[in-house]
């Protein structure tokens, strides 16, 4: 409401022409901006599809380091299955194990796998022996493993670290009398 010593405020013509001039320039940038992203989007989307690209080769280019790692792994079982005479399976577990361990260093699996066949071959007298994912203890991932534990500083997990070191020493023992070929007592 208007009282009575206040006069009409109009606008003259020339801040009509300033307020257009600014609302022009604030609509020109907005646009401008909205251009700009529109632009960084579809960089944005070219990237995806060249990453989805990569990410397919590299999905083909891993089969064939799986389908390599699993061959290496069927003839080492068929040459310890040789030569224990027994036969050697992986389960449907140690199978995916394996799939999922190519590309990494197969002499480490390669290994693990001679560990537990030799250790099953002592324990188990059946001519058919399956080896599960749980058999399969790759060394490096072990010592993570010990690495982890011996760094939180409660006494048990400490003892654990030790309990597991001193078995880590029996096992590399047990299977260097077993790879020598006697038999392992407590005196070997």
């Amino acid at each position: 409401m208007l009282t009575t010593g206040e006069t009409d405020m109009q606008i003259s013509v020339r801040d009509k022409e300033i307020i257009a001039a600014v609302c022009l320039a604030s609509c020109l940038s907005l646009v401008d901006m909205l251009k700009q992203k529109e632009q960084e989007l579809n960089d944005f989307c070219e990237q995806i599809k060249h990453y989805e690209k990569a990410i397919a080769q590299l999905k083909r280019e891993n089969d064939v380091p799986q389908q390599k790692t699993r061959q290496l792994v069927d003839a080492k079982l068929a040459e310890i299955s040789r030569h224990t005479g027994k036969n050697f399976t992986l389960s449907k577990d140690a199978e995916k194990f394996v799939n999922e361990f190519a590309g990494n260093d197969i002499s480490l699996l390669l290994d693990a796998i001679c560990r537990t066949a030799s250790l099953k071959t002592i324990i188990h007298d059946n001519s058919q022996i399956v080896i599960d994912d749980t058999d399969i203890i790759i060394k490096e991932r072990a010592e993570v493993t010990l690495n982890v534990e011996s760094n939180t500083d409660t006494v048990i997990d400490k003892r654990h670290a030790k309990i597991i070191q001193y078995l880590e020493r029996l096992e590399d023992a047990f299977n260097s009398i077993v790879a020598k070929g006697a038999k392992p007592t407590a005196m070997n």
